[in-house]
């Protein structure tokens, strides 16, 4: 992403993301995340920031012959661009980038405007890994 529009994805962007919907902490898995966003979508929206629509769950893609789902989709009315959001109950692991990248190429080339920058991908996992 060029540095323009990633300077203004980091402003916008948080980090950490707190996902504490409907009260509980103990460890869940991604379907029981998810419901639990959609449930509470506006208090989602609020806690990623500012200028963010809700665009679809568990998106379906279609690729070849094979079924995909992408998570979350929202769009950054202030970036004008769809941001794909995947959850992950588990601490990041280096494939969950190479999935991630999937989902923003798939979107790109299916919902992704004339007018609209490119997509951006955001993988929420339960624990954020340090690099050494």
């Amino acid at each position: 992403m060029p540095a323009p529009q990633s300077d203004l994805a980091n402003y916008l962007l948080k980090d950490p993301y707190i996902f504490d919907v409907a009260g509980t902490k103990e460890l869940a898995d991604e379907r029981d995340i998810e419901k639990q966003l959609v449930e509470h979508v506006t208090r989602y929206l609020l806690e990623m920031g500012n200028g963010f629509a809700f665009v679809a769950k568990q998106k379906h893609f279609q690729v070849g012959d094979s079924d995909f789902y992408a998570d979350l989709i929202l769009y950054s009315i202030k970036l004008h661009a769809y941001i794909v959001v995947e959850l992950k109950a588990t601490p990041f692991k280096p494939e969950y980038a190479g999935q991630l990248n999937f989902y923003i190429n798939i979107v790109d080339d299916q919902l992704r405007g004339e007018n609209d920058n490119k997509t951006i991908g955001l993988d929420c996992c339960s624990a954020k890994v340090k690099m050494k």
